[in-house]
């Protein structure tokens, strides 16, 4: 029998503590990223990163 999982309300979550103390929050550049970016040899341009959360990954010019 599979149980039904519940999930946060994470627009309530959002507005209601400090991005800094979620668990997620990573204010360095995400290693996959960098990794990614040193491989495919990209030191500048335009990247889409879907689902950044509260967007410690956006740098804008």
């Amino acid at each position: 029998m599979m149980t039904e999982r519940e999930f946060p309300n994470w627009e309530a979550l959002y507005q209601e503590q400090a991005v800094e103390t979620m668990p997620w929050f990573n204010p360095s550049l995400d290693p996959d990223v960098e990794e990614a970016l040193l491989t495919l040899e990209l030191s500048n341009g335009s990247v889409l990163d879907l689902g950044t959360g509260p967007g410690t990954q956006a740098i804008s010019p």
